[in-house]
């Protein structure tokens, strides 16, 4: 099968880098470059600190990377730069002390403003990376860039079409929205040691759809899980089969499956320019070093080229470090003014948790929804004695319908908020009410026992029933029905 050309030329060989650690941990790999196709072979993983030779593409992932997509007025790209990063630090993801490293794609728009992408990194994770790199000796990294700008050059080499990667790890779960080679935004999901269930993926995944309708103008027909995706991942998910690329077309390795779980690494030859995020540096000796191996054709020349290319390094060394002092004290100035206006933090905590508590109130099931449904299963004759309702953590909560009258549990308060404790709303939210109710119905044995029965059936259809009995009082002339029942996960409004 034919293969694309690469998006920029690479020598003979290079080398590949993933990360998602702050460089703990990576899986390497050697890209070789035949008649061009592109060879990825080797694949492996290593621990600790990764001290690479020759020419080196890697890609960075973290758990608190984010997306920023705004428009800004500004052309200067010094301004711009300033400005994203001011806007980064409003978010409030990352301390005051973190330091927050970021690639940045501008597109001019017509009416003048610049839609900017940009992708941050927190430096607890990304200056590791750079710090070992250091330490390379004979180390040429032609690139850095983030895991969502890797994922996305890969995706854009199959497809111009929005998709909707699943990004599957130990401990979260990362939706990101991609159109083309454009990362346009990420969600993160916690996971915890049991796993993420259906329903909360299907959930999270809805959430990220409208997102991207929204983001993309229109509708994301395509989902791809990436990483250690589980083994009982249903195939459709959201009314959308999972898209199974043919990485075939782009590139050859060994195992095509490590495609799917290393993305990152596969795509970082892949990723816009733009994203590179590198030491301005680091890009300018990558560029001598390549225009010195070129032209080098004698010793003189080398020297010379060398000894230029020294001059030249210094010089620019010294212009940044002066602007770079400049801007620092500019932005710790606005920093100062920012962090007076910005609320406080056990105010942005109160408003998460309470943002927290709605959407999981909101997505579980209701109670009147299914007290309506015991109302339209129960037959004829038969009526509702008594009725317990509870679920874990709560006291239960005894309720005497009468008719006319529907029941509706209370909103959660404001104050609850405060108590969100394993035990308190944000605790209970999500389990199952559970309901312990005694039916009667009068009429002789046959008519009782036939009535109770057609009503355990009709339950059936819409709970979870369990310690079902069934009596008949011969001096009242009726027959009971308890039992308890819960809700079935499908039921939530």
């Amino acid at each position: 099968m034919k293969m694309k050309l690469l998006p920029f030329g690479i020598e003979k060989k290079c080398v590949l880098a993933a990360t998602n650690n702050g460089g703990r941990n990576w899986v390497t790999a050697r890209a070789v470059r035949k008649k061009g196709r592109l060879n990825i072979i080797g694949l492996e993983k290593k621990a600790g600190d990764f001290h690479p030779r020759g020419l080196v593409a890697i890609s960075v992932g973290a758990r608190q990377s984010y997306i920023l997509r705004e428009e800004f007025p500004t052309r200067d790209q010094r301004l711009l730069n300033l400005q994203v990063s001011r806007k980064l630090k409003q978010i409030g993801l990352w301390s005051d002390a973190e330091n927050l490293y970021n690639s940045i794609k501008n597109n001019v728009k017509p009416n003048g403003q610049n839609q900017v992408t940009a992708i941050a990194l927190p430096g607890s994770e990304f200056e590791p990376v750079l710090d070992q790199l250091s330490c390379a000796k004979g180390a040429r990294p032609m690139s850095i860039v983030p895991c969502e700008a890797a994922v996305a050059g890969l995706l854009g080499e199959l497809t111009m079409e929005p998709v909707l990667s699943i990004y599957f790890s130990e401990n979260y779960v990362k939706l990101l929205i991609t159109l083309g080679k454009l990362p346009l935004s990420i969600q993160l999901v916690p996971v915890s040691e049991e796993g993420i269930g259906q329903d909360l993926l299907e959930y999270n995944v809805e959430k990220a759809l409208d997102h991207g309708r929204k983001l993309c103008k229109d509708s994301v027909e395509k989902i791809v899980a990436f990483g250690s995706a589980p083994t009982d991942l249903p195939p459709v998910i959201n009314g959308i089969t999972l898209w199974k690329p043919d990485w075939r077309k782009i590139v050859e390795t060994e195992d095509p499956q490590a495609v799917t779980r290393y993305p990152s690494l596969f795509g970082a030859l892949f990723s816009d320019p733009d994203f590179d995020m590198r030491p301005s540096g680091w890009k300018l000796a990558y560029r001598l070093q390549s225009l010195s191996n070129v032209i080098s054709g004698a010793a003189a020349a080398g020297i010379a080229i060398f000894a230029t290319c020294s001059l030249m390094l210094h010089g620019y060394n010294t212009t940044l470090k002066k602007r770079q002092d400049g801007y620092r004290a500019a932005l710790t100035a606005r920093e100062k003014t920012l962090k007076e206006r910005l609320p406080k933090a056990e105010q942005i905590k109160m408003v998460r948790q309470w943002v927290e508590l709605k959407q999981k109130y909101e997505a579980e099931p209701k109670l009147y929804y299914l007290i309506g449904q015991l109302a339209k299963s129960l037959p004829a004759g038969v009526k509702v004695l008594n009725m317990k309702i509870s679920r874990p953590g709560r006291k239960k909560m005894e309720l005497n319908p009468t008719p006319g009258n529907a029941v509706q549990p209370p909103l959660p308060q404001a104050s609850d908020v405060q108590n969100s404790t394993p035990h308190g709303p944000l605790g209970i939210m999500g389990r199952a009410w559970e309901s312990e109710i005694v039916f009667i119905t009068q009429g002789d044995f046959s008519q009782a026992d036939s009535r109770l029965k057609e009503a355990v059936t009709r339950l059936q259809a819409y709970f979870q029933l369990k310690d079902v009995k069934r009596t008949y009082d011969e001096s009242k002339q009726r027959g009971i029905l308890s039992l308890k029942m819960k809700a079935r996960n499908n039921q939530t409004s």
